[in-house]
Order: structure tokens, then sequence, then C-alpha cells
């Protein structure tokens, strides 16, 4: 199992322009898109006096005078989507926003359903000219709460769920038993297949043993440290593209972007509520493996 990077990358790479925010969550932003080595797209912050030339704008509209920056996609021989961050619970004067106290979580994601869904323009990376792929990365709103029972008949009308080769399947790395077996009673309902592990030996066993389409990986694990298996699973090639869900008490920004460094698609904080787990994950094995692939039940679920 190699534990090297690849030698190039040919991502397709974007420019973006920030304007209106504060030095402390610039940095943030900063620290973002240098640890996004497995994210699809190469995001930069564009060059001060080439702003005007970059593919997107994020406007700090939580700071006074952030939101006449909004104009600024209008100004140019093409319209810019524009990201405005906000404060938490405040009205959103553009079409995508992001609440400050999520930035470092969802900043991402959302920045890769701005390029899916407006078809922006990338710029040409080593090798190849940059296009967008398929399929956007999900943002997944929070739920407050403990993870709930679920009725039995949550996806009545589903279908009879089917055969566990044929479903889409989970692998949660728990050590706990009790949230272990609340997140496999959960993906069941889903009609989703579960593995389980209950730590990162067991973890690497099964994803050799048979097909994994998302892990669920519990952070705090005996053996090894979440995120250390994290970079284990990313640096084989054969699950390069595996999506991974972190799970972790730990939610402060610096965590959140650890995990992104490490290789993790999505990051969530225990406990977590049912809504939100269940848009995380069907947010990634949509990318993963197509909305076709997922059981009746999951495939209205909204983003």
């Amino acid at each position: 199992m190699t534990s090297l990077p690849p030698a190039t990358d040919d991502r397709p790479r974007l420019d973006v322009a920030v304007v209106g925010l504060d030095p402390d969550r610039l940095r943030l932003i900063e620290i973002v898109f240098r640890h996004i080595r497995y994210n699809r797209f190469v995001f930069r912050l564009a060059d001060p006096d080439r702003q005007h030339e970059a593919s997107i704008l994020i406007v700090g509209c939580v700071e006074a005078g952030g939101i006449d920056a909004l104009a600024l996609p209008h100004s140019g021989p093409q319209r810019r989507p524009a990201i405005a961050i906000v404060a938490d619970g405040a009205a959103s004067p553009s079409k995508y926003a992001v609440e400050a106290s999520r930035l470092v979580r969802d900043l991402l994601p959302l920045l890769n359903r701005v390029v899916e869904l407006e078809a922006v323009a990338c710029a040409e990376s080593p090798g190849q000219a940059g296009h967008a792929e398929s399929a956007p990365v999900q943002i997944a709103p929070q739920d407050a709460g403990l993870l709930p029972v679920v009725p039995q008949d949550a996806y009545a009308g589903a279908g009879d769920p089917p055969g566990d080769d044929d479903r889409p399947c989970v692998l949660v790395i728990e050590d706990s038993p009790t949230v272990r077996s609340q997140l496999t009673g959960a993906f069941e309902r889903m009609g989703l297949a579960v593995d389980t592990a209950t730590c990162a030996r067991e973890a690497l066993a099964r994803l050799q043993a048979r097909r994994i389409d998302l892990a669920m990986l519990d952070l705090g694990l005996p053996d090894l440290d979440g995120l250390q298996l994290a970079r284990l699973i990313r640096d084989e090639p054969r699950w390069r593209t595996l999506p991974i869900v972190a799970l972790s008490g730990r939610t402060s920004p610096l965590d959140v972007v650890r995990g992104a460094a490490a290789g993790c698609d999505a990051y969530l904080g225990k406990p977590v509520g049912f809504g939100d787990l269940q848009r995380t994950v069907v947010g990634q094995l949509r990318r993963a493996i197509g909305t076709d692939a997922l059981p009746a039940g999951l495939r209205a679920v909204p983003a």
C-alpha cells in the first residue's frame, strides 16, 4: 500500500475572488484551499490585481459594505456566480450562501456545486482542459438532537429492499457498540446494506473482502487515529474515490480542516441528527455511484 501522492495533478483549476471578508475568515479559506488534496477541483485565491478574471466570487456579507460587492459579478464580460458568507440565521442576498459559523464545513462542497450547476469554466490544467464533472457534492443541513428511532415504515412505498449484493453498502467503522447499532439500524431502514468494523485493522480487512460504496468513519478508533486510517485508504489507488464521511465529537473549524486534509469528503459531529446523516450519505452516494443505483426510497431525498 503506497503512501505517495500522485506524481501529477491534472484536476481542473478555478480562481476564486474574495471580497469583504475579515482576515481570520480569509485565512480559513486559504487553509481549506491548501488541503483539498482529494477534491475533484482545485480552487485558488485570485491575485488581488486579477480578481476580475476569477471564475467565482465569495462575498463577506457579515462585515459592513460586503453586500455592495455582489454587484461585481455583473461588471465583467460574463456574469460570475457569487457565494455570500452571511451571519447565522440571516437571509442571503445571493443564490448561494454559507453561514459564517459553517464556513469551513460547507464552503468546499458548495463551491463544487456551483461549478456543476452554473457550468463554470475551469482553467486548463496540466495535461487536459478543465471541465465540470456530472455529479455535485450536496450540502447537508444540520439537524439537532440525537439519532432518533426511525419508524419501520419510513420508506413505505419504496418496494421491498433489494438483496445485499445489489444494495449500496456502507461500512460503519465505529468502536462504540451503541453508536454502531444506531448507525446500522438507520442505514438498514434507508434500504442500504451495512458492514461494520470496530477498529482500523478490521476496516481495512472489510474493504479488501467486499465492495464498499461509502465508509462512515469514527475518528476515535482504539488502534489507529481515524484520520490516519483515512490517509491509508486514500493512498490505496482502488479506494481513492471511495466516499469517506467522518464522525466525531470534535467539530472545531480546525478539526474539520484536518478531516478534509486527510481525505474525508464530509464531516459530521456527534450526536448527529437522522436528517443530517441521511442527506450527507445520500449526497455522497449520488456523487460516487449515481442516483439510479440508490434504493427507490432515497432517490427523492432533497439536497
